[in-house]
Parts: structure tokens; sequence; C-alpha cells
């Protein structure tokens, strides 16, 4: 082996499982190699020898070798709790016995606590290997799978699933400002590398407790608690093509004439006075398309979670389909309204994507075979159906996008209120989504409520327009005099479409300014 055991490593511990040819072990049934680890972990704490401890460790690395399991995966369960088994050696090493052997300053090292440390190492190490057995040679979802069917409580599969989730986002964060730390000279040598890991750590924490709150209104925003259905639905099939044109998500119960949303003089203060939305008013009905425009920090996301029934009004009313939303009510908000988080590590908490997809349907009380079929064909028209077993830490930003829009077409809310869609998306993967909202809208029905700061995009998406700034709403109208309202849009600390901008210069006191540049070329004479 060369170099040392890096985060990359760890990473790849997973890879190993799911993309590796099978072999060996990987054969067999989860629940039986569930099972064999209970009775291995059970034989070594219950007998305690050292001749037990080591036929047992032989036994999980003859199985891990004929597996094929790569060697550097193997390690990093040795090396993980290495410091761990360190001082339980020492600790019994110094603390039993009364045959000296050596001395470590005022610590007397006696032979008998070496055999005592020794045997602790030696079962600690055995049960280590089991547990890499199970893990590197079985996919996690079958793992999750096996521990339903011996019945083990759900609070505690869906835990590990969690765990499993974002043990890596925690890690792919480590490693983003490990590496920021490292180009700043923060690891010129080992000492000030371990100080620096160490500042990290504490950092990475405040963050974990950070997106831990997100989490907790992503979850809150599709339907509320943790699934205890011990069936996970899933996909019949990964093979199929995308379907935007026969894929059936129109909303069941499709309001008409009247107002989807409603905020009626909201008022939103933060804790310490700060007031982040000032007498908001406006509706959304059926069908409408409309972006919400306005810098940073003017309160767009504060907005949404009200609408979603995240947070509740300081002031004012916020009415879902002509009802006024209250602390109960908000809790079936999910049925009407989907939110698209900006960040869609944010929204995926589910393991795999097809469990996450299904995520909310359970609170539907549809039947297991109405679930699936919604699955399917969400993923089919964000054109993700390949993606159904993968787990969620192994997709691009682009992919993540598509599985968090499918979770929510899968629900069939009537209006999609999609907090800056296209952020963190390179060119093609903004247009296909543009392409596919589009397409919501004019084929089935969906209201889309589009935040944004990105002018450009407005026109291709949306027939109307508010700008908010400082918590206030400046503007709603139609598109084309809010985006050719230069003077407003700069007061909002926005700037119009590049297009719009440079017929403005060309033309001041124009009013009928093009919007996008297939508007420019039809005034560019031939």
């Amino acid at each position: 082996m060369s170099g040392p055991l890096s985060l990359a490593d760890f990473l790849r511990i997973e890879d190993s499982v799911f993309r590796a040819e099978v072999r060996g072990l990987q054969r067999w049934d989860p629940r039986l190699k569930v099972a064999l680890v209970v009775v291995a972990i059970f034989a070594n704490v219950y007998f305690a020898r050292v001749d037990v401890s080591a036929v047992f460790l032989a036994l999980a690395l003859l199985g891990l070798a004929s597996s094929r399991v790569p060697i550097r995966s193997l390690l990093f369960f040795v090396l993980a709790p290495s410091w761990g088994l360190a001082v339980v050696a020492l600790g019994f090493s110094v603390g039993f016995g009364h045959t000296p052997v050596a001395t470590l300053g005022p610590l007397t090292v006696t032979s008998e606590g070496l055999a005592m440390g020794g045997n602790a190492v030696l079962r600690v190490c055995s049960e280590m290997a089991w547990m890499a057995l199970l893990i590197l040679t079985t996919p996690f979802h079958e793992i999750l799978a096996a521990l339903r069917w011996f019945r083990v409580p759900e609070v505690l599969v869906s835990t590990l699933g969690f765990m499993y989730r974002y043990v890596f986002l925690l890690f792919d964060e480590f490693s983003v400002m490990r590496s920021a730390a490292r180009v700043r000279g923060g690891y010129r040598s080992r000492w000030q590398g371990l100080h620096t890991s160490g500042m990290l750590a504490a950092q990475l924490f405040f963050r974990a407790i950070d997106r831990s709150e997100r989490i907790a209104l992503a979850i809150q925003a599709r339907g509320g608690e943790m699934s205890r259905d011990p069936s996970p639905v899933e996909p019949a099939s990964e093979g199929g093509e995308a379907c935007p044109n026969d894929c059936d998500v129109t909303p069941a119960n499709l309001p008409q004439g009247e107002t989807l949303v409603e905020c009626r003089d909201v008022h939103f203060s933060y804790s310490g006075g700060i007031d982040a939305l000032r007498g908001i008013s406006f509706a959304i009905r059926p069908g409408e398309t409309v972006a919400l425009c306005g810098p940073n920090g003017s309160g767009k996301t504060t907005l949404l979670k009200l609408i979603a029934g995240l947070l509740e009004p300081s002031g004012g009313q916020v009415l879902l389909e002509g009802r006024a939303l209250t602390r109960s009510s908000a809790r079936e908000v999910y049925k009407s309204v989907g939110l698209l988080f900006q960040d869609s590590q944010d929204q995926l908490f589910s393991s795999f994507v097809s469990e996450d997809v299904a995520y909310g349907l359970r609170k539907l009380g549809l039947s297991p075979e109405e679930q699936r079929e919604r699955v399917e064909g969400a993923l089919a028209l964000c054109e993700a159906t390949h993606l159904a077993h993968r787990p969620i830490h192994h997709l691009s930003s682009g992919e993540m996008k598509r599985v968090a829009l499918a979770g929510l077409l899968a629900m069939r809310p009537p209006l999609l209120v999609l907090d800056e869609p296209t952020s963190g998306l390179d060119p093609a993967a903004s247009e296909h989504l543009e392409q596919l909202l589009r397409h919501l809208n004019a084929e089935h029905g969906y209201a889309l409520l589009v935040v944004t700061h990105e002018m450009e995009r407005v026109p291709r998406l949306v027939e109307r327009v508010l700008v908010i700034e400082s918590g206030q709403l400046l503007a709603d109208g139609p598109l084309r005099p809010v985006l050719t309202d230069v003077a407003l849009l700069e007061r909002a600390r926005l700037r119009p479409p590049q297009i719009t901008r440079y017929f403005h210069e060309l033309e001041p006191d124009a009013t009928d300014l093009p919007l996008t540049l297939e508007e420019a070329r039809q005034r560019i004479p031939s």
C-alpha cells in the first residue's frame, strides 16, 4: 500500500459495495450475514477467550479474502479504532496484574495486564472484521432491509439510514474545508496540520447543527415526521426513457377559479427585532407563472417559508386555497405546495434516490402500487430513472436537483415554489430544468413561483414578476412592464436582462425594449 489512508479511501469503502463484481460472500443473503455478525459478537463477549476471538477473526478475514474486498477499505476498519485500542491495551497493561515487566515513568506494566489488553484488542479486531465483512459485501439498503426483517425497531433503522446519508455529506464538507486550509498554508507541518484539522472539526460540528435545522424544515415541508413504513417503495426497474408527454404527474385536485395562495399584509420579524417582511400582499392563481425577484437578504426565502407553512407570520395572513394557515393546518401544506430548496443537500435526506422520492407519498394514504407508479412517473419525467437505486451522495448537483424535483412531482401539489432552482447548475443542466418547468406548467397545469435574482432567466420561465427589496414589495405586474423599468430594478439592486440593458442604452426613452435575444433579432433589420 502506498501513502497513508485518506478520506478518499474511506469513501471508496462504500463504492466497493456498489461497483465491485459480485464475489464470495457478496452472493449471500444479507439476513444470514447479519445473523452471523450477531453470533460472532455474542461469542466474543460471552466466551472472552483468545482462541475464540482468533478463530472468529480468521473466519472473517477468510470471508473478506474470498470476496476480494480491497485492502485499503479493510484497513479503515482496523485503523479507525486504533487510538481506542491503544488506550484499552495501555489501560489493561498498567491497571491489572502483579507481575511487572516494564515501567513507564510512574506506571508499571504487568504481564497479566498485557495478556488482558491483548485479549481485549483481539476481541475488538475480530468484531470489527465481522462488521467490515457485512458492510463491505452488502449494499446498505439491503442491510437496512435485513434489519427490518429481524423486526429491529424502525427508529433505529431510520437513524442508521440518516447516519449513512449524512456521514458522507459531512466528510465531503470536511474535505472542501481541508483543501481550502491547505492552499492557505494550514498543513505546512504535521503539528500545524493537526491543529488545523481540530479547528475544522469544530467548524464542522457547528455546520452540522446548522444543516440539521434546514433538514428539519425540509422534512416538515414534505409531510412532517420521519416515515415509519417498514416497506420502502422502489421502482420496478431502472430501465426506461423519459416521458415528458406521457407521464401522468398532473395534480389530482387542481383548483379552478380561485387563488392557490394569497398573502395579506404579511409581516415577519426574526428574534432580535429584525424585520424580514413588511406588509407583503399578493395572490397566485392556478396555472400562473410568477417570479419573485430581489437581491440577497431582501426576504425572498423567508417569504417562501411562510407560504410553505414552515414559519408563522408576525402579522397579516397567509391563505392557502382560501383558508388561512394556522399552526395546525400548516402540517397539511405539503399537499398543495411543493417547495424546492436552493441547496438540494438539505432536501434529499434519505439514503437512496427511490426512497427519497417516495418519502412524502406515505403521508397521502396511497397503496404501495400507487406509490410505486408515482415514483416511476416522477423519475421518468425528470430523466432520473437510471438513478433510482443510487445512493444520494453519489449524485452530481444537476442529478440532485432533478431528484429533488421528482420528489415534489410524485406528491403532485398544484403549486411549485422554487428557491433559486438553477443555483449551482451548469448551463446545460439549467436549460434542461427550464424546459421541464415550462412543460409542467403548459402540459400539467402547475403554478410556479420561481425565486431568482438571475434576471436573464425570468422571461423564459414566467409571465408575471414580483420585486421585493428590504422586505417590501416594490412591484407586482406583467413581465414586460416590470423588466423594462430600469429605474425600478436599480432601486431594488437588480439589473434588467443584458439584452434589455443594451437596448435601453441605445434608446433610453423606449418602452418596448426586448427581453430576450429572440426579440432583439426581430427588431434588427435583416
